[in-house]
């Protein structure tokens, strides 16, 4: 018996020595797998789930547990120190594209969540039989589904625009370490959490190579509920009445008055309905120039083959297929005869 013992301790021993922590894992999985398949990995385990151990249209960003993560601060908090610098700053560290990259996709996934709670779960009224109600019933499961899911990836998409993500990462000027105490994020009292959690510089955010302006275009255009106006709220008070431009990520024209209005005045609806108006604009003015340069490509190509014509005394028909060399020829024709003319 106590040999049995003694061997069923030296094995239990042994397991536990062989055993790797995450740190370990995770070192083996960047420095084997390429990173062009290591990002695409983690895009899907972190936030569209369907990898290992994350189930499909969830990433392990989403918790699962409704008690062990209540859709509350502290739930947010708690998944935060779980993946946040033991998974997303160790990556970053290493990747900086891959910053770009995981709060593109949160924001992209917030779209699909958010047209399928507007288009599948509307509200309704009307009278309903039995299997009806018990089809409503399952249907209301999924839209908390939905919005539990929302509401992570939100507080997410802050995490990567705060003082704390970039903290972690060692940046510099991101905030006055003495305000800290020199402590650890296992020991930051309340204040300092709300001090980490705020908005990081904006300097900061730009150093990252973070496409702000063009995600703030993406939540105003694409968004659907009020999460994704958040987001754009949120972006709009980063980028200040400075540095937001306009419709950025379709056409770069920086418009006079986005440089002029000041945004915190005006409310979250108010922002939305006058860059989506101004966007909307912009688009109709990018169409027209599209059609004054067809037009004028048009007019182009006739000059071209008057030319050509001309140069052959109107007895060579050129074809649309010869109408570039035609036209080049031409262009030499009559240049030469003004030469003898002289």
């Amino acid at each position: 018996i106590t040999t049995d013992k003694t061997t069923t301790t030296n094995n239990a021993n042994n397991l536990e020595s062989n055993l790797r922590t995450a740190q370990e894992c995770f070192k083996d999985f960047i420095t084997t797998i390429p990173i062009d398949m290591a990002m695409e990995i983690l895009k899907m385990y972190l936030v569209f789930g369907g990898v290992a151990d994350a189930p499909q249209g969830r990433g392990v960003l989403i918790p699962g547990s409704v008690e062990a993560f209540p859709q509350s601060i502290d739930g947010v908090r708690k998944v935060r120190e779980r993946y946040g610098s033991t998974l997303l700053v160790p990556v970053a560290a290493i990747w900086p594209g891959f910053i770009h990259c995981i709060l593109v996709n949160l924001v992209e996934f917030i779209f699909v969540l958010e047209g399928q709670l507007t288009r599948e779960f509307e509200e309704d009224t009307e009278d309903h039989s039995n299997s009806e109600i018990m089809k409503l019933s399952s249907n209301n499961e999924m839209k908390t589904g939905l919005e539990r899911k929302l509401y992570f990836l939100y507080f997410w998409v802050k995490y990567l625009l705060s003082k704390e993500f970039y903290h972690c990462l060692g940046w510099d000027g991101v905030i006055n370490t003495e305000k800290l105490g020199g402590k650890k994020n296992d020991k930051w009292s309340p204040d300092q959490l709300l001090m980490l959690e705020s908005n990081a510089p904006l300097k900061t955010l730009q150093m990252a190579q973070l496409p702000l302006n063009s995600l703030c275009d993406r939540c105003i255009i694409g968004g659907e509920t009020i999460w994704s106006q958040d987001i754009a709220s949120l972006l709009n008070d980063i980028l200040g009445t400075d540095d937001r431009v306009i419709g950025n990520g379709i056409f770069g024209i920086q418009s006079d008055t986005a440089k002029k209005r000041k945004v915190k005045s005006e409310s979250s609806s108010q922002q939305a309905k006058k860059s989506k108006h101004t966007i909307k604009s912009l688009m109709d003015i990018n169409d027209d120039s599209n059609i004054e340069r067809k037009e004028n490509d048009s007019m182009k190509t006739s000059l071209e083959d008057i030319e050509a014509m001309l140069s052959h005394d109107g007895d060579h028909k050129v074809d649309d297929d010869d109408r570039e060399v035609d036209g080049v020829h031409g262009n030499q024709s009559i240049c030469e005869e003004k030469n003898e003319k002289k």
